[in-house]
């Protein structure tokens, strides 16, 4: 999917856990962060928490695809910290590229923390 957000125009900076994630963040802010839920190290909800309190906001984009019953508990709790939308995987760049556009487009209404 890196490949086809580059193809899109987007600048992409791909971390392989959730502590790299939030150091890049602090070091070199962006607009939206894409985010799973399951990740070692520190988890998707963890990560999502301390960009809510980082300067400035970006938007969240949380996805999962672990079972049923976890992946919507998780994505509710991923939305209740400040994600601005949720996707359930698997899904294609496409569905991406639309989450992206839809809150690059949105009014700025970020969820204080």
């Amino acid at each position: 999917m890196t490949a086809g957000l580059r193809s899109a125009g987007h600048e992409v900076a791909e971390v392989v856990n959730g502590r790299e994630g939030l150091r890049h963040f602090r070091a070199h802010p962006t607009d939206i962060v894409i985010t799973d839920i399951m990740m070692p190290g520190m988890e998707g909800l963890e990560l999502i928490y301390a960009l809510r309190s980082a300067t400035p906001h970006p938007l969240i984009i949380a996805m999962s695809g672990s079972t049923k019953f976890s992946q919507s508990l998780c994505l509710a709790s991923a939305r209740k910290l400040g994600a601005q939308r949720i996707l359930l995987k698997p899904f294609n760049l496409d569905t991406l590229l639309a989450a992206i556009t839809a809150e690059l487009a949105a009014p700025c209404l970020v969820n204080a923390p």
